[in-house]
């Protein structure tokens, strides 16, 4: 057994000798040449990809070469040749036959492009554009660059000039291309400044103005809403200087006082583009802007138009630019509580209003009416929570007071409205101060304070010196009143004032300058008072001294 165990295992020993010594005499004679080969097979994997690559950036580049580029520019060189064969009158050849090859060549692109299924390609939109500028020179032809229009009436010629851009704007809208966008609004530029007929260039403009604001709602363009709001606003400026462009004379245009009504129109279709947009669009940024632009423009052009052509129609026609201001201002606060919108054309009603007022010429009741007007912006910022009007209105009123003074002198009815509308203002303030989210008193009491300093100078004015006195007694008394029923102690502070400061005057002038009947008398009346106001805050002192006694003895108690 272990002689046959011994063979059997030497057995298994020369098998796996020969097994192993077979496994290396293969590998070595053909290790060299698998590998050579899979490096031969790589290699060739890398030349075949290298290859393609290669071939592929060259097949794209030809490509671009030779099927777009080279389109393109065929292209832009035949527009060019059919412009120049608009332009360039020939003697032989009749305007009508020009013309209408330029249209023939139109139409069979439009045809061609019609019966394309491509239409999202670049080529597709680049010759869609090519084909509405060829259709505008064409439709030019028809006046100008010829021995003779074929439309000789310019109102005409300006309509059709527009009517194409108005279709190449709407057809970059679908095509969602702002280039194209841009283009038609150019050529809208052009149709407008070449013509002097008014209500074309109106029609023009307040179309421009339309697709502009169309653009903006549906695809946000709003920067070329900006662009095309300062270039009405512009554009109407031009004609209102008899547009010298077009050959008019440099003057002003005095005839047509109904192209007032156009800007505010410019205004509230622009407007329109705003208020509609879609409201998760934030209105910080851009869209702000474009409104500032929008409403800042249409009123310095209304301003401006107004006063050089039209003064005397300035109180009519700023009254209805401050209702249109106010509305949009409403609309945009009720539509998405919006605090620059709504800021921008509130400030601007207040302007037009302040304008009208002062154009009325009743100098100085004007101030009057100025200083009652500030209450108007009060009541209107605390519906639009608007602390930034509040603020701006508190700084216009000092500045229509200084120059009441500065012009009007001391006039004592106007004195007397501004202390009276600054008492009112610091009441409305304080009664709906949750409207205005106001964490301080500092408004209220600057109105209080200017109230304090401007009724006592009002009344000072009006009524003879020697019943100053009196009369600012009767002032204080006043402000306990309203201590009392409004039940703010602010008033009590506004009579305490006043009393010192009539005590101030009786020392000062009274003594020196009043007849000795009215020295005694106002000695008296003042000594009655404020003995009668020191016998009331002592009685006041007491009965809450007594209260907390009678608290304290019976905590005691307890």
């Amino acid at each position: 057994m272990t002689v046959d165990n011994g063979a059997g295992m030497g057995k298994t020993l020369s098998l796996r000798d020969i097994e192993l010594r077979l496994r290396r005499i293969e590998e070595h004679l053909s290790l060299g040449v698998q590998s050579g080969h899979v490096q031969s097979i790589g290699s060739e994997k890398n030349e075949d990809a290298e290859a393609k690559a290669e071939g592929g950036s060259k097949g794209d580049l030809e490509y671009r070469i030779g099927g777009d580029w080279s389109a393109r520019t065929g292209l832009v060189l035949t527009g060019l040749g059919l412009i120049f064969l608009l332009v360039f009158p020939f003697e032989t050849v009749p305007d009508i036959i020009s013309v209408s090859a330029g249209f023939a060549a139109a139409a069979t692109l439009f045809l061609y492009l019609w019966t394309r299924r491509d239409r999202k390609t670049s080529l597709f939109s680049f010759l869609s554009g090519g084909g509405m500028l060829l259709l505008y020179f064409c439709t030019l032809r028809l006046h100008f660059f010829g021995r003779s229009a074929l439309v000789e009436n310019m109102a005409v010629e300006s309509l059709l000039l527009g009517t194409v851009a108005c279709l190449f704007f709407l057809m970059a809208v679908g095509d969602r291309s702002a280039v194209k966008a841009f283009l038609a609004s150019i050529l809208l530029y052009i149709t407008a400044g070449m013509t002097q007929n008014s209500l074309s260039v109106f029609l023009l403009l307040t179309l421009l103005s339309a697709l502009s604001s169309y653009a903006a709602w549906r695809l946000s363009w709003y920067r070329l809403l900006i662009l095309n709001i300062w270039a009405v606003y512009l554009l109407h400026l031009l004609w209102f200087i008899n547009n010298p462009i077009a050959g008019g004379p440099l003057e002003l245009r005095s005839d047509m006082p109904s192209n007032l009504i156009f800007i505010l129109l410019y205004s509230c279709i622009f407007s329109m583009g705003l208020l509609f947009r879609d409201l998760s669009i934030s209105e910080e940024g851009i869209p702000s802007v474009s409104s500032l632009f929008s409403s800042a423009g249409a009123y310095f052009c209304f301003l401006l138009v107004s006063l050089a052509g039209y003064p005397s129609l300035i109180p009519s026609y700023h009254i209805a630019a401050a209702v249109l201001f106010l509305g949009l201002a409403w609309v945009y606060w009720k539509r998405e509580k919006s605090r620059y919108s709504t800021f921008f054309n509130a400030i601007l009603a207040y302007s037009a209003l302040s304008a009208a007022i002062v154009s009325s010429g009743q100098m100085p009741w004007s101030f009057l009416w100025l200083c009652w007007q500030s209450l108007l912006v009060i009541v209107t910022a605390v519906y639009f929570r608007s602390k930034i009007i509040v603020l701006a209105n508190f700084f216009i009123f000092l500045m229509i007071f200084s120059l009441s003074l500065l012009l009007a002198g001391a006039e004592p009815l106007i004195g007397l409205s501004f202390g009276v509308v600054a008492l009112l203002s610091a009441r409305i303030m304080n009664a709906k101060r949750e409207n205005l989210a106001l964490r301080t008193e500092a408004m209220r009491n600057a109105y209080l304070i200017t109230a304090f300093l401007i009724l006592p100078y009002s009344l000072y004015n009006l009524v003879p010196g020697q019943y100053i006195i009196f009369v600012w007694i009767l002032l204080s008394g006043a402000y306990y009143f309203l201590s009392r029923i409004l039940n703010n102690i602010k008033y009590r502070y506004l009579a305490l004032g006043t009393l010192l400061l009539t005590a101030l005057y009786v020392f000062v002038i009274g003594i020196t300058y009043l007849e000795p009947v009215y020295r005694i008398l106002s000695f008296l009346a003042l000594g009655a008072v404020l003995l009668t106001v020191s016998r009331f805050y002592s009685g006041q002192s007491e009965s809450g001294r007594k209260k907390n006694d009678s608290i304290s003895g019976a905590g005691a108690d307890e």
